[in-house]
Order: structure tokens, then C-alpha cells, then sequence
């Protein structure tokens, strides 16, 4: 799923072999605090000690990240994806188009209002105000 993002990577430390306590700025990183398996992330705001993973449910942490929706939401909650509402963490090109499509948007949304209204203006017979079959 983010294999080919430049922005997201997924590291492996086997704590049997490398045991490693401390992050590089001295912050302790707490190896096994909160279950198993250790679960910490890093971007601009962690800085290169990183956070830890907090968990949203009761269940196990292999579990619970286990389901693909709250691993997908907790890698877009911590990553701070390119989106419209998140511009700063966007490339100039998807700056663009975002700002292209904001303003096409309102053009859309009164479409898909319009469409919305034709289709619920469907007679007794099943045909609609623009003479369609209704399904």
C-alpha cells in the first residue's frame, strides 16, 4: 500500500539482537512499554527520537494494528499526508491542483445537486422530470 511513497518507511529492530534503549537525541524510546510489538513513528514533530504508538482499543497491539483500517489511519494520522486541508505537507504540482479543483468544486457540488433534486422528482408512471425511465 505505501511501498511506493518516498515519505513513508517501515524499519524492523530485532531487540534480542541490538538492544536499543536510547533514541540519538537521549530520549528514551521504552522498548515494550505498551505491548508488544513496539510500535513508535517519527516525522518533524518527533524529531529523531520519535513517539510512541498510542493505542485506540483494548485489544492487543499486533491486533489491533493488525486491521488494516486503523494501521491505514494511524500511518495517515502520523505522516501528515498531502491533502486540501493539509497543503504545507504538499508538493508544489499538488498544490496546484488542489487549488484548481477548490475552485471547480463548487461548480460540482451545485451539479451533483441539481442531479440529486432531478432524480427525486420521479412521477406516479416511474418517469422522471427529464423524461428518463426511472430504475
Amino acid at each position: 500500500m505505501y511501498q511506493s511513497s518516498d515519505k513513508i518507511v517501515f524499519g524492523d529492530v530485532n531487540l534480542s539482537e541490538a538492544s536499543v534503549r536510547t533514541g540519538p537525541n537521549g530520549g528514551a524510546l521504552g522498548p515494550g512499554q505498551g505491548g508488544w510489538p513496539t510500535v513508535r513513528y517519527f516525522n518533524k514533530e518527533t524529531g529523531y527520537d520519535g513517539a510512541p504508538y498510542e493505542k485506540k482499543t483494548s485489544k492487543a497491539m499486533c491486533d489491533e494494528l493488525g486491521d488494516i483500517e486503523y494501521m491505514k489511519a494511524y500511518i495517515e494520522d502520523v505522516s501528515n499526508p498531502c491533502s486540501p486541508s493539509n497543503p504545507e505537507n504538499c508538493s508544489e504540482k499538488e498544490q496546484k491542483y488542489i487549488k484548481k479543483w477548490s475552485v471547480k468544486l463548487d461548480k460540482v457540488e451545485s451539479q451533483i445537486s441539481r442531479l440529486e433534486k432531478n432524480a427525486s422528482e420521479t412521477n406516479d408512471t416511474g418517469i422522471t422530470s427529464v423524461g428518463r425511465e426511472a430504475n
